[in-house]
């Protein structure tokens, strides 16, 4: 457990917070009945829990598909949309030494343009506005936005031992080995080879996540779920509840399977940030395979 930022926002939601009434419903034209309610929106700082699962300070619990496929050890890759479903992802997203790129692929859209300093993060997304930054501390994440009012937007979050506090109030804490309460709604247990989310008042899990070979499976029920899945080939695929999104992925200008090597230098601020960070060359497959095996409290670069 360890708080972090995640840049790409390229994420699997498996809990998505509502504004307004969660219980309120409309009718459609067809007949069914929906949710009313904005969803809240991501937030880039969070609680990384290990295993690609973020808690973001507004309350989403997703997946940070690019630590979980282990691309945040690699200094240069591309991802570019082939096809897209219904999950909320970037049309392309790329990292060119301290440089991320994120387009979302929108019409008349900016690149989102962030630029790695130091202990500070730089988010360039308006032509009219100087950047956002995202400032790093011993234990804490500072989110300073720009544009009016930005003192009355800014948020943080800082760690303190095993638990993290939010100013927007969200709370994760570990409450055992393999055990953290989310706010005290949500429970995230380790069990062997598997993770369970469930709700505080449930024993029935809201998502059981395990691994399958190269396949990283979210579900709730044998016909109900998501999942995660990168080919030898280099293509990403993301179904989210059967939608699929797919993306073609190049390490170092190269599809996925033909990279032997990638070095694991992420530049000062990573290095400062992570314990225990290998220098030098570091194998991604390999990281992919450890990702998925490290405790949900071991330390992994914050984006």
């Amino acid at each position: 457990m360890e708080i972090s930022a995640d840049v790409f926002q390229l994420r699997l939601d498996l809990i998505r917070e509502k504004e307004g009434n969660p219980d309120s419903t409309i009718q459609t034209t067809d007949g069914t009945y929906k949710p009313t309610g904005n969803l809240v929106s991501h937030h880039y700082l969070g609680t990384y829990a290990g295993n690609g699962l973020f808690i973001d300070i507004n309350g989403n619990i997703g997946v940070d598909i690019i630590r979980l496929l282990g691309l945040d050890a690699a200094r240069t890759f591309k991802l570019h949309r082939t096809q897209k479903g219904s999950l909320d992802a970037p049309a392309e997203a790329s990292r060119e030494g301290n440089t991320i790129t994120v387009n979302d692929g929108e019409w008349m859209s900016n690149d989102v343009v962030t630029q790695i300093e130091d202990e500070t993060i730089l988010i360039k997304a308006s032509r009219f506005f100087p950047p956002d930054k995202i400032v790093f501390e011993k234990n804490k994440i500072d989110y300073i936005p720009s544009g009016l009012f930005s003192n009355f937007r800014m948020s943080s979050i800082q760690q303190n031992r095993e638990i993290t506090q939010s100013s927007t109030a969200y709370r994760v804490e570990k409450t055992g080995e393999n055990r953290l309460d989310l706010n005290g709604d949500y429970e995230i247990i380790r069990e062997e080879d598997k993770i369970i989310l469930k709700s505080r008042n449930s024993s029935t899990p809201l998502y059981t996540i395990v691994r399958e070979g190269n396949r990283y499976v979210f579900f709730r029920t044998d016909s109900y779920g998501s999942w995660v899945q990168m080919s030898e080939d280099g293509t990403l695929r993301i179904s989210d509840n059967g939608s699929i999104t797919e993306y073609a992925c190049e390490v170092k200008g190269r599809p996925v399977k033909e990279k032997d090597e990638e070095e694991g230098k992420t530049g000062k601020a990573a290095d400062q940030r992570t314990s225990k960070a290998k220098s030098g060359r570091v194998k991604t497959e390999k990281r992919v395979e450890r990702n998925t095996r490290r405790e949900a409290s071991s330390p992994s670069p914050p984006y």
